[in-house]
């Protein structure tokens, strides 16, 4: 299955946020809460996924996370999919609506439920130029 993850955010004299090098940064962090959907079990920690990290299934196909259950031990594949991201803008933030961020594609019996912002984002200020951004981040699965 596949979807996109979507931000928003109380964005204040920032024009953009987005990921320290952009939203197809191969060593960005993304951290999710998954969920068995066979014993329906959600991780207590978040699991961490890069575009960087690079694992192949058994039949040659390659994800970016191979996670067991700690509790039925069934096995999900998730694969981080670049390309479909974008900063989000003041306008966009403002109006309350998401940004899509990156696409997600997951096989298995472990999907994701939740995301969660790490660091590593870049603000664009309307005055002082970059810094990171410390604003309060909204997600949505889209």
């Amino acid at each position: 299955m596949k979807f996109l993850i979507g931000i928003t955010a109380d964005l204040t004299n920032i024009k953009t946020l987005q990921p320290q090098l952009g939203c197809d940064d191969t060593n960005f962090s993304y951290f999710f809460k998954m969920k068995c959907v066979d014993c329906r079990q959600v991780t207590t920690k978040d699991t961490c996924v890069r575009l960087s990290e690079k694992v192949e299934d058994y039949d040659g196909s390659v994800f970016n996370l191979t996670q067991k259950c700690v509790y039925c031990r069934k096995k999900g594949f998730l694969k981080l999919i670049p390309g479909h991201g974008r900063p989000l803008l003041l306008a966009t933030a403002e109006s309350r609506m998401y940004t899509p961020l990156m696409m997600i594609e997951y096989r298995g019996y472990m999907e994701p439920v939740d995301f969660s912002f790490g660091p590593g984002w870049k603000a664009v200020s309307m005055t002082q130029g970059m810094y990171r951004a410390e604003n309060r981040l909204y997600t949505r699965l889209l």
